[in-house]
């Protein structure tokens, strides 16, 4: 990644997943800049003024407010990465379909996130 630093926002109501989110991005993108929320309100109101590159987010607070979390974060930033987070496949093609930049099934690994983020930045003029 050279000098540059990533910067990710992490948004998941359980403490947990937040939490192990966090230490598989720290070890798989040493020197990154991670902010963390449970609450996805103040997510968006302290994203306001930040740069952020990626957002990965749980698919539980997406549903929970009815998918407008997402089209919010795109509607803000419309370059802005959002990952979205699922224990599995079944909303695949929603989430795709309201903005998300991809989806992943948990577990996810450090190998994984490289690969996706390395390819979906190659697309769209690259982050690293």
């Amino acid at each position: 990644m050279g000098g540059y630093r990533v910067v990710f926002v992490t948004v998941d109501e359980s403490r947990v997943r937040l939490e192990n989110l966090t230490k598989l991005l720290v070890r798989t993108f040493p020197g990154s800049v991670i902010y963390q929320y449970t609450d996805p309100g103040f997510a968006v109101i302290h994203m306001e003024n930040r740069r952020i590159d990626t957002v990965f987010v749980h698919i539980n607070v997406l549903q929970k407010n009815d998918w407008k979390l997402l089209a919010l974060l795109r509607r803000k930033k419309s370059n802005l990465q959002v990952f979205v987070l699922a224990e599995g496949e079944q909303f695949r093609e929603t989430a795709l379909q309201r903005g998300a930049w991809e989806y992943l099934v948990r577990p996810v690994t450090g190998q994984k996130l490289r690969e996706t983020i390395y390819s979906m930045t190659e697309e769209s003029a690259g982050l690293f």
